[in-house]
C-alpha cells in the first residue's frame, strides 16, 4: 500500500515535470513565432519605406526646353547660337540636368562651347561625345520653383577650326543633341544621385 502511494506520487511528479517541460517548449515556440511575425512586419515596413523613396516616372516634371534649336549649315570654324534653358512647368520644386550629345572627331568633341557658371559637369563620356550638366554646383543642385527657369547652359557652339576637310567629310553627323530633365527636388539635390535615377 505504501509502495503504491509512492508509485502514484512518482507518476504524478513525472507528469507535472512533463507538463512543465511541454509548457516551456510551447512558450519558446510562441516566442519564436512572435519574433518571426515582428521580423516579417519589419521587413514589410522597410520595403514599403524603400519603395516610397525610389524615383518613379511621375516624379519627372513637365519641362520646356527652349533656345536649343537652330538650322542652317556648319563647317569647321562656324559658330551656332544655342542657349538651352529649362523651365519648370510643373507645380512642385525641382532640380535640373541637361545631357548634351555632340559629334566626336578623333575621340574629342567636334565643338567648343563655354558652360555658364550656374551649371557644373556631373558625368561625361568624351569618346562618345556625351556630357551631363547639373544646374548648381558639383555638390548640390539648385532648386527651381514652379514657373521658374534655369540660366542658359551656354550661348553658342563653335565647330573646331582644327578639323580637317577629310575629317569633316568623314563625320556622319554634325548635329548637337540636347536633352533636358527636371526632377522632383524631394528626390534629393546630389547631382550624381539624381543623374543615377534618370539613367
Amino acid at each position: 500500500m505504501n509502495n503504491t502511494s509512492e508509485d502514484q506520487k512518482r507518476t504524478l511528479g513525472m507528469w507535472f515535470r512533463s507538463l512543465r517541460r511541454t509548457s516551456q517548449i510551447s512558450l519558446i515556440v510562441a516566442i519564436i513565432a512572435a519574433v518571426g511575425v515582428v521580423a516579417y512586419a519589419a521587413s514589410i515596413l522597410f520595403n514599403t519605406a524603400h519603395s516610397t523613396t525610389s524615383l518613379s516616372k511621375d516624379r519627372y516634371i513637365e519641362v520646356s526646353l527652349s533656345g536649343a534649336s537652330a538650322s542652317g549649315s556648319v563647317r569647321p570654324g562656324s559658330t551656332v547660337a544655342l542657349s538651352p534653358v529649362l523651365t519648370n512647368q510643373g507645380d512642385i520644386n525641382c532640380t535640373a540636368l541637361v545631357k548634351l550629345t555632340v559629334p566626336v572627331v578623333n575621340g574629342v568633341s567636334a565643338y567648343d562651347y563655354e558652360v555658364s557658371s550656374s551649371w557644373s559637369l556631373v558625368d561625361a563620356d568624351p569618346e562618345a561625345g556625351v556630357f551631363v550638366y547639373g544646374y548648381g554646383t558639383s555638390g548640390e543642385l539648385m532648386v527651381i520653383a514652379p514657373g521658374s527657369s534655369t540660366d542658359p547652359l551656354t550661348e553658342s557652339f563653335t565647330m573646331k577650326s582644327s578639323i580637317t576637310g577629310a575629317e569633316f567629310n568623314a563625320m556622319g553627323s554634325v548635329d548637337i543633341s540636347i536633352d533636358g530633365y527636371l526632377v522632383d527636388s524631394e528626390a534629393g539635390t546630389d547631382p550624381v544621385s539624381v543623374w543615377g535615377m534618370i539613367q
